[in-house]
């Protein structure tokens, strides 16, 4: 049988990777002054995309930073991860 396709996931369908990025955003927020709790993390974040979590925590916490900077930085921290 010959070898046709490779899935590669890092992103929650294998690997439980939520706890990582419950860790990345806290990293990125602790820079603006917010800690962020693992039940505030899992109660409205878990499993929502990045760009959207960033609108969300912009406005909640009322950040001076538009909501696609705050998404950068944490793909700039994924990537640092991973």
């Amino acid at each position: 049988m010959k070898l046709k396709a490779v899935f590669f996931d890092h992103d929650g369908t294998i690997a439980d990777s939520e706890f990582a990025h419950f860790e990345m955003w806290r990293s990125v927020l602790r820079h603006y002054g917010i800690e962020l709790s693992e039940q505030e993390y899992t109660s409205h974040y878990t499993g929502i995309p990045t760009t959207a979590n960033a609108k969300t925590i912009v406005g909640n916490y009322s950040l001076r930073i538009p909501p696609a900077e705050l998404a950068a930085e944490k793909a700039q921290a994924t990537n640092h991860y991973l």
